[in-house]
């Protein structure tokens, strides 16, 4: 009898298969790694257990490869460690060997110790041949592109195999980044001849897993290099008697780019899904995507003019619109089209004219469908990039309207019959009514209003229980007031609470909430199934209603599956207490009685169709005071620990929609790994599907087919779209297996973060679980992309904190793999850690945008603060002698500090002036090289280190040098008569040690105007440098002694009755923040020199053009800065505030980052340089750039040889109007005359 196996056999166990953080469970994985066959033999195998040592050591092998094949870090350094993969090859051998010694001639375990052993050789196969065709694809691709734009890195493989659903099935072989359209077409021609598959690649924002590789040997392309917009051009339509408005945009534009550049022109672009943010226009003409506009605009077939596309033959395809007509398409619409096939030296291969009918774009009545994937042939739209590559296009814009508003209904009570027909109202008012213009009618639901956080309009002390937003449009006030009037009073007749919103700001509030609808799946680590159907609009009502039923069947199984866990442990501890008190045991019969009898009440009231989606818990509490007492304290935790346990293991079906166009986004939130709960949710999704197609409506409206919906289409939609794809591409080179058989979730699988808790010990002893927790909720929606420093794709930078999180997650899972094994962590693994950590400023903009709020930033300043505990992290030579000047506070130190930096500032500026002039920078400068996972050389750094010259401005002293109060056991006190009131004066190291101009025009300013100053000892730093470089028991040591500094200073100045603690930098006043200063001086307020004097109403009027940084770290708090700056500076009308323009985007200095990787820094400011030529082309006249934060002015002055821009401090300015020329001398006469105060502490 063979002693082979299974120690889950006898128990309940799914997962021994160690290593496994996935959705996958060990049937799935044995299927993959095995065979069907093999799993079936383990089945049989289960009754004949004898030891389960063979099956732990077959699992180990198992898991070995699993996680190696789906861990490209991993991969990757077997692959270049050739004793790192004997060592792992030979574990695996002895423990196959180990097995087979245990064998005893039983033939089905022999069978699969054979097949592991195959597998094995097979893994150590692989890995030999994906080092050898990599070496090959790259020779080849290196022909037509940049080595920059070649890229195998794991960092890359891992930020393009999933989109926002996070299903997994393959890694890319590498990832391509064409710098325009003629390489694109020369790198589809290679893949096309090494027979590699090939997907397209924009931002990866889509919700059914499009663009997930199903095989080895995928080239991802992505996109986001081709990312210009050309201009805007009148165009004639064959048979139109008036021209139309074209925008000429690459496949790699970001949405919101081209709506922003449309509207500065007062031009609306009607595509505007809610992934504008980060989504690309590729992507939106695969998937044929909406938006909220698509109510009155259409989708984007409705408004593409044309498009350019690489076929599957290595051809290029111009498709052009020939009679547009400037509305959506209807159903007795005939759209005709005109599709020219060229080679790349512009051969006419093809010349086609292709008619459609209105009524195939979508199925009659409804607002959207993306269902037909064939579309009568027509190329590229809807057919999620499986017949081409996207390159370019050209967009229908459309007038804009000279007057809008927004409108929002909240609907309270739970009459859903008599809420949702005023969406079906507000939609026939439109299309009875042409006076004004419906551009937006969307809807969220309660569970949508919990999870964005909503904050109700209407008094009523409760959530809606939902809400609908309007946008109309009109071209005279009385048009647009009317249409209000008239959409409020329906509304109200629905039972609505009506809130109307004219200004800019609070359109921008009410649309908030909409844009952060990803937040709910926040509690289920960011995985959802994202369903969303289109529903005839006079069906909503009822679709609505049969979600609400099924809503309340899973929330009875749950509340059923809770009872029958409390039953169960009461019954526990009833028998294990036999001996108590009789009064006891009347306690847990009756508990037991009021379970069951709840049981059976709610299953009569679902059968009654009586509302039971109530919460439990008062029933839950109302049990538990019965187990009040000591005696009971461990009954009662128990019971409360599986009440919440399973309380989150509750399904439910969220809705939003695009409600004017009946596209209903249905989402189901769950746990990737509880497989339970997975299979009640795709339950769940079939009943959704089953019942849109019901009522008359379509399985999806946008977000497309993927692998998440392909077993929803109707034969018929399989069949013409299959036989499309061997027509135009035979050989299934673009995005294989998609949309065909098997292109299902069978072969899919998806991370659960969850599942490392499993090994928390791991974890928490580096904090590891803690940094783990601070990103786990993110939805790979990839907003942040836009607004992040460090993702710039046309400088080869694209390190988002969606790509970051990507990684990091996988890198967590190296981590406690080789923690558990005899290899231990490589190195190498470190340096990846670091590499995530150093392509970060640190600025927080990705908070802004995050729906979930997750400050990356944080999440880098702690990943710094485990790799420096560790011992790991890296760090520049220059960058510590930067910390140390930060550090000390002793004023001798820091000014012989001072002349070694201006000694090497001045060496900079002479080795810049050298190399620029033999043209040694222009290259760095122009096209900034790849830091994807390396570290330029020694050579290469000092070259990014002095392609833009240093300051020559900088002081030789700092503050208390030239004040003459450098003693540190001091605190100065700057006289005045009559003084306005006392304020309490940090500086900070930047206008302190740096630029001491700053400080000095701050104290002056607020001496000049009565308000007496009060300065700490000199060469304080808030600590906040030493925090964000991971030095966190430095910063908590300067944190401590400022603290205690500083309630000696309110203790002894209590008689001043210090209000407001002013400051000249954002880092400080958001360091200050966490001072609890409120604890020193009472009712405190930390504020910025600038914004306080715009509180005070002071000001200068300045003739000047100047452009505006607001800092990464703005440390203006409660208005806008540019509109701070403007007040201060006396810009009151359009003309004036047209002299000052705000210029976007991190300068690239970031305190010490750009001397710690000057190498990312350099790719940061070719973005900064940018917009910066871009800004002066607006304001020719600008002469000075101006900032509010000391680090930015050092950053900004760096530009000065390339836009001839002098750099300033706004406050250094109004003193330089007010003052003079000289106004540093004459302010520094007026602080020190009469002799500053000096009172010891």
């Amino acid at each position: 009898m063979c002693e082979f196996i299974y120690c889950y056999i006898m128990t309940n166990r799914i997962r021994e298969i160690p290593y496994n953080y996935t959705s996958f469970s060990d049937k799935e994985i044995i299927y993959r790694l095995l065979g069907k066959k093999s799993w079936q033999i383990l089945q049989k195998l289960k009754k004949a257990r004898r030891t389960g040592r063979s099956a732990r050591m077959l699992f180990e092998v198992l898991g070995d490869m699993w996680i190696v094949n789906r861990n490209p870090y991993l991969q990757n350094d077997l692959i270049v460690n050739k004793k790192r993969k004997k060592q792992l090859i030979d574990a695996m051998q002895h423990r196959l060997k180990q097995i087979e010694n245990r064998l005893n001639d039983n033939q089905d375990a022999k069978f699969l110790w054979q097949k592991t052993c195959n597998r094995v050789t097979e893994f150590e196969s692989n890995l030999k041949q994906l080092k050898k065709i990599r070496a090959k694809v790259a020779i080849k691709f290196k022909k037509y592109t940049h080595k920059d734009n070649i890229d195998f890195s794991s960092m890359a493989c891992i930020s393009h195999c999933t989109d926002a659903t996070d299903w997994r099935s393959e890694y890319p072989l590498c990832v391509l980044y064409p710098d325009d359209e003629t390489e694109a077409l020369h790198l589809v021609k290679i893949c096309i001849k090494l027979k590699l598959k090939i997907i397209s690649f924009g931002a990866g924002t889509g919700y059914t897993g499009a663009v997930v590789p199903l095989v080895a040997n995928t080239v991802v392309i992505n996109t986001e290099k081709l990312n210009k917009i050309t201009g805007i051009e009148k165009i004639k339509p064959l048979n139109s008697k008036q021209k139309i408005t074209v925008i000429n945009v690459g496949c790699g534009v970001i949405t919101r780019e081209i709506e922003n550049y449309a509207k500065n022109r007062d031009l609306v672009f009607a595509v505007d899904p809610t992934s504008a943010d980060a989504s690309t226009i590729g992507g939106n003409i695969a998937m044929n995507a909406g938006g909220k506009k698509a109510v009155c605009y259409g989708t984007t077939v409705d408004n593409l003019h044309s498009w350019r596309m690489i076929n599957p033959d290595g051809n290029i395809v111009d498709v052009e619109r020939l009679n547009y007509i400037e509305k959506k398409i209807q159903p007795d619409d005939l759209v005709v089209y005109k599709i020219i096939t060229t080679d790349v030296k512009n051969k006419i291969l093809s010349d086609n004219t292709l008619k459609i009918k209105g009524s195939v774009f979508r199925k009659n009545g409804l607002g959207k469908d993306v269902t037909d994937k064939f579309l009568q042939g027509l190329p590229a739209v809807q057919k999620e990039g499986t017949d081409g590559l996207i390159t370019s296009a050209k967009f229908v814009l459309h007038k804009s309207f000279d007057y809008g508003l927004t409108i929002c209904m909240e609907f309270y009570g739970d009459e859903m019959e008599k809420f949702i027909p005023a969406i079906f109202e507000i939609k026939n008012l439109k299309q009875n009514d042409d006076s004004f213009l419906l551009t937006g009618l969307e809807h969220l639901d309660q569970t949508y209003l919990k999870a964005v956080n909503y904050t109700p309009k209407d008094n009523k002390n409760k959530l809606p229980h939902m809400i609908l937003l309007a946008d109309i449009c009109a071209n005279s006030q009385k048009k647009l007031d009317d249409a209000c009037q008239v959409i409020a009073k329906i509304s109200k007749k629905c039972g609505a609470s009506v809130f109307v919103a004219k200004t800019a700001n609070s359109i921008k509030d009410f649309w908030a909430p909409r844009s952060r609808t990803a937040a709910i799946a926040k509690h289920t680590n960011a995985f959802k199934l994202n369903e969303d159907v289109v529903i005839p609009l006079d069906k909503l009502a009822q679709y609505t209603k049969e979600i609400q039923r099924i809503n309340e069947e899973y929330a009875l199984k749950n509340i059923t599956a809770t009872i029958g866990i409390f039953i169960e442990i009461i019954k526990k501890y009833s028998s294990n207490n036999k001996n108590q008190h009789k009064s006891l045991n009347d306690k847990y019969n009756y508990a037991i009685d009021f379970f069951n009898n709840l049981n059976k009440s709610l299953q009569i009231d679902f059968l009654t169709n009586q509302n039971i989606t109530a919460s439990l818990e008062l029933d839950v509490n109302k049990i538990l005071r019965i187990f009040d007492g000591e005696i009971f304290a461990d009954l009662k935790n128990n019971l409360l620990q599986h009440y919440h346990k399973n309380s989150k293991r509750k399904l439910f079906i969220g809705l939003h929609m695009h409600a004017g166009d009946g596209n209903v986004h249905t989402n189901i939130p769950v746990n990737s790994h509880d497989y339970e709960a997975m299979a009640d949710a795709y339950q769940m999704a079939d009943k959704i599907m089953l019942i849109a197609q019901k009522l008359g409506g379509v399985i999806s409206g946008e977000h497309g087919i993927g692998l998440t919906k392909f077993q929803y289409l109707d034969k018929k939609q399989k069949t013409s779209f299959l036989k499309y794809k061997r027509q135009v591409d035979k050989n299934d080179v673009f995005n294989p297996g998609k949309l065909q058989n098997k292109a299902d979730l069978s072969v899919a699988w998806t991370p659960s973060l969850q599942l490392l808790h499993q090994e928390a010990l791991i974890l928490k002893q580096q904090d590891l679980d803690k940094l783990n927790d601070s990103f786990k909720n993110c939805l790979r929606c990839g907003k942040c992309k836009s607004t992040c420093s460090t993702h710039v794709p046309e400088a080869n930078l694209l390190y988002s904190p969606r790509n970051k999180i990507l990684n990091l997650g996988l890198l967590l899972e190296v981590y406690l793999y080789e923690s558990q094994t005899r290899r231990g962590v490589d190195k190498k693994h470190y340096e990846s850690f670091n590499d995530i950590s150093d392509h970060c400023t640190v600025c927080a903009r990705c908070k802004i945008k995050c729906p979930v709020d997750i400050n990356f930033a944080d999440v880098t300043s702690n990943l710094r603060i485990i790799l420096n505990v560790m011992g790991q992290k890296r760090s520049h030579p220059v960058a510590k002698f930067g910390n140390i000047f930060l550090n000390n506070t002793n004023t001798l130190i820091i000014n012989n500090l001072k002349r070694l930096f201006f000694m090497s500032y001045k060496m900079q500026r002479y080795a810049h002036k050298l190399l620029k002039h033999y043209h040694v920078t222009k290259k760095q400068l122009q096209k900034p090289p790849a830091t994807t996972c390396k570290t330029a050389n020694i050579t290469e750094q000092v070259i990014h280190f002095i392609n833009r010259p240093l300051p020559n401005d900088i002081s030789h002293k700092t503050l208390s040098s030239i004040l003459s109060i450098d003693n540190p056991y001091n605190v100065s006190i700057i006289p005045i008569k009559n003084p306005k009131q006392s304020v309490f004066y940090f500086a900070g190291c930047g206008s302190e040690k740096l630029y001491p101009k700053i400080a000095i025009a701050t104290i002056a300013m607020l001496r000049e105007y009565d308000f007496q100053v009060v300065l700490p000892p000199p060469n304080l730093c808030c600590g906040y440098p030493q925090s964000s470089a991971g030095d966190k028991s430095i910063s908590d040591n300067i944190i401590t002694n400022n603290k205690v500094l500083f309630h000696r200073i309110a203790t002894t100045l209590n008689y001043l009755d210090i209000k407001k603690v002013i400051v000249s930098c954002g880092t400080c006043l958001d360091k200050l923040c966490d001072y609890e200063f409120e604890k020193i001086f009472p009712q405190v307020e930390i504020i910025d020199i600038h914004e306080f004097l715009h509180q005070q109403n002071i000001s200068v009027e300045l003739n000047k053009s100047f452009l505006f940084h607001d800092p990464c770290h703005s440390p203006t708090k409660n208005i806008k800065p540019i509109k701070m700056t403007r007040d201060l500076l006396q810009y009151n009308n359009d003309e004036d505030n047209n002299k000052i323009t705000i210029t976007d985007r991190c300068c690239g200095e970031s305190g010490t980052f750009a001397i710690n990787r000057a190498d990312i820094s350099t790719q940061v400011k070719f973005k900064k340089n940018k917009n910066l030529q871009e800004s002066l082309q607006k304001n020719t006249k600008a002469t000075t750039i101006i900032t509010t934060c000391p680090s930015c002015l050092q950053g900004l002055s760096r530009y000065q040889s390339e836009t001839k821009l002098k750099t300033d401090y706004v406050v250094c300015q109004m003193a330089q109007k007010k003052w003079g020329k000289d106004w540093q001398k004459i302010c520094i006469q007026k602080i020190t005359e009469p002799k500053i105060d000096s009172i010891l502490i």
